[in-house]
């Protein structure tokens, strides 16, 4: 049996600018997008989009 995977994405907004990152390593590899990803095994929603916002900072 697969196990479902929960998405998680972020819009985030600061003086009228919205934090984007380019996709890689999925469909749609090149892309823009919100920070997103899959929530973790008994991770809080709200934790999960906080380290989703950091690793689209740090790349």
């Amino acid at each position: 049996m697969e196990i479902p995977k929960v998405g998680v994405g972020v819009i985030v907004i600061k003086d009228n600018k919205v934090l984007l990152g380019k996709r890689k390593n999925a469909h749609g590899e090149g892309s823009l997008c919100f920070p997103g990803g899959h929530l973790e095994f008994n991770e809080k929603v709200e934790d999960a989009a906080e380290r989703e916002v950091f690793e689209a900072q740090k790349n």
